[in-house]
């Protein structure tokens, strides 16, 4: 009943006008749709092609979403249509996105017509693009474009189930996330700056300088702070 009022709640306030204002990510070269924009019923009813969500981890501690097990604002371009004004919520133990059908009803979309999706969560808005799963290289599925240009930035999100066992759970899901450098079409892992000027070994002297003379900090744990010398790196190939 509590869950079933929640929904209620959600989507009253998300429907009737309230809005989330995400921070600019200008690294992302498209431009961002219109998520107060309405659908149809007619056109929305296409979008619910999946499965109906049920939970299958109430024994594991901690849950599988990304950020939030609450749905967030975005838009979905699905069979290379856009829908906004839609809820969503992103499984990233099973790399799955979710959408309530109605207050009762959650359905998990069919992946293979789902091309990407935006929402916006604390303020900052993310966009996820999907990754043919049959690619020979990593990463597959969803990835976060912190940056598309020459070169691209993506970020990985996963969750996984540690095997400790207790009389009150089964587990206890935990987020790992893994960031890549994309050039020439080529993603590759890297965990700091010292891996970025391994790859880019021509530049690397000009790149340390940059970071050097900006007071830059480039971390793992900061995902976006590799975003400023990549957007660097790329401005060299354009000189």
């Amino acid at each position: 009943m509590r869950k079933t009022f929640y929904l209620f709640l959600l989507f009253l306030s998300f429907f009737t006008g309230s809005t989330l204002s995400g921070a600019d990510n200008n690294s992302v070269k498209e431009e961002r749709p219109n998520i107060a924009s309405p659908d149809s019923l007619r056109e929305r009813q296409f979008l619910y092609n999946g499965t109906e969500w049920k939970n299958q981890f109430r024994r594991i501690a901690g849950d599988q979403f990304l950020f939030t097990n609450i749905f967030l604002p975005g838009s979905i371009t699905f069979n290379g249509k856009t829908f906004v004004n839609v809820l969503i919520r992103y499984d990233i133990y099973s790399d799955e996105i979710m959408i309530p059908r109605s207050l009762d009803q959650i359905i998990r979309l069919n992946k293979e017509m789902v091309d990407s999706f935006y929402y916006v969560f604390d303020n900052s808005f993310y966009k996820f693009i999907k990754i043919n799963e049959s690619s020979p290289l990593e990463p597959r599925g969803y990835v976060n474009v912190l940056y598309n240009d020459i070169s691209a930035l993506y970020v990985k999100y996963e969750k996984r189930i540690t095997t400790a066992i207790t009389d009150k759970s089964d587990g206890e899901f935990y987020l790992v996330y893994t960031i890549y450098f994309v050039k020439n079409g080529i993603p590759m892992p890297v965990s700091g700056f010292d891996d970025i000027c391994n790859i880019l070994k021509n530049e690397a002297s000009l790149l340390r300088k940059f970071v050097k003379e900006n007071s830059l900090k480039v971390s793992r744990k900061v995902p976006q702070s590799f975003v400023p010398v990549i957007r660097y790196y790329d401005s060299l190939s354009n000189k």
